[in-house]
């Protein structure tokens, strides 16, 4: 018999969550640097008791658009996404009908104790600087006798900068215009520009997805190709849609709908989102929130997947009949079967 652990092993060595961003200003983040501390904000979301909160986010473009991360930040730290949650718990959010591409995802920590992610430096992989946020500055030299304005270009500031993040962590930096309006940059930052952006666009860091269902739901979700979204409810907007409901984790303990389900698509959420939007959601309705607070770490494609044996990596089957396997084996669809 097969253990549910050892497909957990086989599929993964870490929970899939990728790389994560966080934007901040540059006093900041030399302090998270200096303390090796991130703090957390005190918040209180609906659904949810107040607690300090960490936030990030999954979308690695979010700088493109200043009005998205605040006008104030001029640096993003890149974090090791799968690292962190070896150690905290992550749950996807999205609140805010104004910020549709965020692509949030936060660590709760303690009311009292914990208030801050400690060690940060051991989960950060790179510095992004924005160098639009650093442009020429002039300053006045001395406060007695005739007026000095000492001028100091933006790349000396930049490389000002660099020299400070250097002293606190050993890591690669690399520096990103996207000005409004077009600017003159040297060959070498430029170079490093497009380095970094062809990084980002190599593929974005979803990772694989899982859909539950009936065995009956599956026969005809492979025969026509499709994952047809179905009527839910958006609590936070107060709002119908047609959506489908995907997890980041193959715990069926995790939330109590994927108890009564008999089979898992496990789906290459990279591929998918090259073609459908994926929004992280956290339901607020009481239903989901006891005594112990569920995380079923949900994303949702709001459209029907077509085509979607490209997106498929394996099929888990709970329970199983020699219908359905024939028809995995005539698609040439991996899978296995699990007996719990």
């Amino acid at each position: 018999m097969i253990k549910l652990v050892n497909l957990l092993k086989e599929i993964t060595e870490g929970k899939q969550v990728g790389n994560l961003y966080h934007y901040t200003d540059e006093e900041n983040l030399l302090n998270i640097l200096k303390t090796n501390k991130m703090m957390g904000f005190k918040r209180r979301y609906v659904g949810s008791n107040e607690a300090y909160y960490v936030s990030f986010t999954r979308n690695k473009n979010l700088f493109l658009n200043p009005s998205k991360i605040g006008s104030s930040f001029q640096v993003g730290i890149i974090f090791d996404g799968d690292k962190l949650s070896t150690k905290y718990k992550f749950e996807p959010h999205n609140s805010s009908e104004t910020i549709k591409d965020e692509y949030e995802e936060r660590i709760k920590l303690s009311l009292t104790s914990n208030k801050d992610i400690s060690n940060i430096k051991e989960y950060i992989l790179g510095i992004i600087i924005l160098g639009d946020k650093f442009p020429a500055e002039t300053y006045i030299k001395g406060n007695a006798g005739p007026k000095e304005y000492i001028k100091v270009p933006s790349k000396q500031r930049i490389s000002d900068f660099e020299n400070k993040i250097t002293e606190y962590i050993n890591t690669p930096i690399e520096v990103l215009y996207k000005s409004k309006y077009p600017i003159k940059i040297n060959k070498q930052i430029k170079n490093q520009q497009d380095s970094l952006l062809n990084k980002l666009d190599e593929g974005k860091q979803v990772g694989s997805l899982y859909h539950f269902t009936l065995l009956k739901n599956l026969s005809s979700i492979i025969q026509n190709n499709t994952l047809i979204a179905s009527n839910t409810t958006d609590f936070i907007n107060k709002k119908k849609l047609k959506c489908i409901s995907l997890t980041r984790t193959l715990n069926k303990k995790q939330f109590s709908i994927s108890n009564e389900s008999e089979c898992i698509l496990i789906l290459n959420g990279d591929k998918l989102s090259n073609n459908y939007k994926i929004t992280p959601h956290h339901d607020p309705n009481q239903y989901y929130f006891s005594d112990e607070e569920y995380d079923e770490m949900e994303e949702r494609i709001c459209k029907d997947i077509v085509n979607l044996s490209k997106y498929i990596i394996k099929i888990i089957l709970y329970k199983t009949d020699s219908e359905i396997e024939s028809l995995l084996q005539e698609k040439n669809i991996p899978y296995k079967i699990i007996k719990l």
